[in-house]
């Protein structure tokens, strides 16, 4: 009885290191998956990296697409982000660093329509309402 709580226990352990080593590739491949229904557009990310106890995430080459999902609208080369981890268990994401590098942002006009705004009414429709 005791062997085999004890390699319940070491088999539970395991299965959570697991999930923890691998949360970064899973998460990458679950935005570049479900990027659309995420934020209306395609997403590309590279080296997604989160060190889930420590509560930093970093990521190389990540590129929202425009609505043609060829063209560049958002790029930024590599990021780091903190957060404080208490706030999770309370539903809140607490950002308290952030640091981008090589960031791009391509906002264009066409008469009073911006690139953006599928985009905005995308997030309004899923998130706002």
């Amino acid at each position: 009885m005791l062997w085999t709580l004890g390699t319940l226990v070491t088999l539970a352990v395991l299965a959570i290191a697991a999930v923890i080593i691998w949360l970064g590739p899973i998460a990458e491949w679950y935005i570049e998956k479900y990027d659309t229904e995420l934020v209306g557009r395609e997403v590309a990310v590279d080296d997604l990296r989160i060190k889930l106890f420590k509560g930093e995430a970093t990521a190389k080459n990540i590129v929202l697409y425009e609505a043609d999902g060829e063209t560049h609208f958002a790029r930024i080369g590599d990021i780091y982000v903190s957060m404080e981890l208490k706030e999770l268990f309370d539903k809140h994401v607490h950002i308290t660093k952030v640091v981008a590098d090589e960031a791009y942002l391509m906002i264009d006009q066409n008469v009073e329509v911006f690139n953006f705004d599928d985009m905005m009414v995308f997030i309004e429709k899923e998130y706002l309402t």
